[in-house]
């Protein structure tokens, strides 16, 4: 590790992508290599094999887990290695040094891992809240910490376990990691590094800062000084007070048709465009057009179920009864399209994968697990009043269902980055099979549906992890921290929260805190979002790539992490300062 501290930052190998990603023989033989590899310009755009991996770069140093644990930003690394003395102890003859020379790339993603680890403890925080708020019941600090644990472990286990058949395939891109890639190469390589014989000369470094300066000060305008760019609907605007027109275009209320917004955070709710496969983005525009412009307004105008009587969007639940009522764009997404893509989702993975599956499964680890002999059991007289069997079956069951629709959901999201929903098989089987227990509902939702969420997430980490060549027993260790820290954390958040904001989960809680994800559960986005995502990446994917080939290799994964840094950062910088001290009121 001492050695490491010799090494200069700015030495780079460039090597060709394909060079770059060396394997092992036995990765070389897996089945699913055999199909079509990820093509070399998508790897060369976003950084991966570039450079030749350097196994003594030191990877588990002190500033990686404060910088990471506290969630610092990453520029705290570069200011750490120039501000703080190199000073250390040996450990059963290993030095571990406060500062063990340059702040390298695989310090960065271990930090972004270890970081990002607390988004996913977020989920089980809304099950919680959800339980608390609403339902009365306070389960404790024990019961908190102890669920939360158990459903992002699944999920860790899950990932571990089939990470032969999800993350090791290089057939099995995950373009949600490219992003990162791209932005760890580009923060890293700073000089221009890319011997590229193109007219585009600027390092991708300064086409990151530029992009991520000017959006950060554009930003402040959709989202603070003019939120009409952010929902730009010039025929809403033009006809206010023509019901049909703002039904058919309306961004908030409406179906979105034509969506025009300046504002990226719409255009990346459901992740950045730049990013996914364009064979990807025409599949969902596809739907979109179809399902949405096309098969909703026909049933709402047609008055099928008395749906014209209502909004034709709403998140509310009302007729005029007060009897609970579903509008047509949530029945049809929710539950018909929910049911019919987890029924295509099977036959997909079934007829397309089978094989592949199967023999990477024959040549793995993983075949060992199931070659145990059998458990002796044996049979008590009960003495007592026995424990009701559905005490027990209900978590297995979740499990099951979690595991069993895991690998199909990974290998979706690995190729075309679009998360297959399963929240409304696992409701309406708890509601199935626990009739009337809310609290067992909502919990079954959060094994049986969550856990999986977090499973793809440390899935995505693997793949990322295997990209920047970090030691696989390291990012274990990096993820395992970050489970107990994160869910420290978000706990000790949720419980700060609910016993100090007054109001809380209602509307008049200060600043916008009515914790929207735990009072419904639904897709909150709507057509204004998937429109505007599909058409920039169309233009991004289909035609600026066809058009300038040069510029699309050399910065398209690097604008789309630029945009989504600074988007974010302009959002928690204009939140604490604007919104959250009341600054906002002066500007009303």
């Amino acid at each position: 590790m001492e050695e490491a501290k010799s090494m200069p930052n700015a030495s780079v190998t460039t090597v060709p992508p394909s060079q770059g990603l060396e394997r092992g023989p036995e990765q070389a033989k897996r089945p699913s290599d055999e199909s079509s590899a990820p093509s070399e310009d998508v790897l060369f755009t976003a950084g991966i094999g570039l450079e030749k991996d350097d196994p003594t770069l030191p990877c588990l140093t002190i500033r990686m887990w404060v910088i990471g644990i506290v969630f610092c930003l990453l520029g705290s690394g570069k200011a750490w290695e120039f501000f703080i003395p190199d000073w250390g102890i040996t450990v059963f003859g290993h030095h571990i040094s406060l500062n063990p020379g340059p702040f390298n790339y695989k310090e960065k993603i271990l930090i972004y891992i270890l970081a990002n680890l607390s988004f996913l403890t977020r989920l089980s925080a809304d099950v919680l809240t959800e339980q608390r708020v609403f339902y009365g019941l306070k389960a404790g600090w024990g019961f908190e910490l102890t669920m939360t644990l158990a459903t992002i472990l699944f999920g860790f286990s899950l990932a571990g376990i089939f990470r032969s058949l999800v993350v090791e395939p290089a057939s099995l891109v995950w373009p949600g990691v490219l992003g990162n890639t791209a932005l760890n190469h580009t923060l890293h390589s700073r000089k221009n590094t890319l011997d590229l014989d193109t007219k585009f000369k600027m390092s991708r470094y300064q086409f990151f800062m530029i992009v991520f300066c000017g959006s950060f000060c554009r930003y402040w305008f959709p989202d603070f000084i003019f939120p009409a760019l952010g929902y730009f609907t010039l025929i809403c605007w033009a006809a206010p007070n023509n019901a049909v027109v703002n039904q058919i275009s309306g961004m908030k209320s409406g179906l979105g048709i034509l969506p025009v917004t300046f504002d990226w955070s719409q255009i990346a709710y459901i992740g950045s465009p730049l990013v996914v496969p364009t064979w990807a983005i025409l599949n969902v525009l596809a739907s979109l057009i179809f399902w949405i412009y096309a098969v909703s307004p026909a049933i709402y105008y047609s008055n099928t179920w008395s749906s014209a009587y209502l909004p034709i969007q709403s998140d509310s639940v009302y007729d005029n009864t007060g009897a609970i009522y579903l509008p047509v764009t949530y029945a049809l997404n929710t539950f018909g399209l929910s049911f019919a893509t987890i029924s295509s989702l099977l036959i997909w993975l079934y007829l397309e994968r089978r094989h592949s599956i199967i023999a990477i499964f024959q040549a793995s680890s993983l075949s060992s697990l199931f070659k145990r002999g059998p458990i002796p059991s044996w049979n008590l007289q009960p003495a007592y009043k026995t424990v009701p069997a559905w005490w027990w079956h209900g978590v297995l069951l979740a499990l099951v269902i979690c595991a069993v629709f895991f690998v199909a959901l990974a290998l979706v999201y690995a190729t075309a980055n679009v998360k297959i929903q399963i929240d409304i098989f696992c409701r309406i089987v708890a509601g199935y099979v626990y009739e009337g227990k809310v609290l067992a509902n909502i919990w079954f939702f959060n094994v049986g549906y969550i856990s999986g969420i977090k499973g793809l997430a440390f899935a995505q980490d693997l793949k990322l992890g295997l990209y920047c060549n970090i030691p696989p027993r390291k990012l274990f260790l990096v993820q395992a921290v970050g489970i107990v820290m994160g869910t420290l954390g978000q706990v000790s958040t949720l419980n700060w929260a609910l016993e100090q904001i007054p109001h809380i989960c209602t509307d008049a809680a200060p600043n916008g805190f009515t914790c929207p994800f735990s009072r419904t559960h639904f897709n909150t986005t709507s057509g204004t979002n998937y429109g505007s995502w599909a058409i920039v990446g169309l233009v991004f994917g289909l035609w600026l790539k066809r058009r300038e080939r040069d510029w699309w290799r050399r910065y398209n994964f690097v604008l789309s992490s630029a945009l989504d840094c600074s988007v974010a950062i302009a959002g928690v910088i204009i939140f604490f300062a604007v919104f959250y001290t009341g600054a906002a009121n002066n500007f009303a």
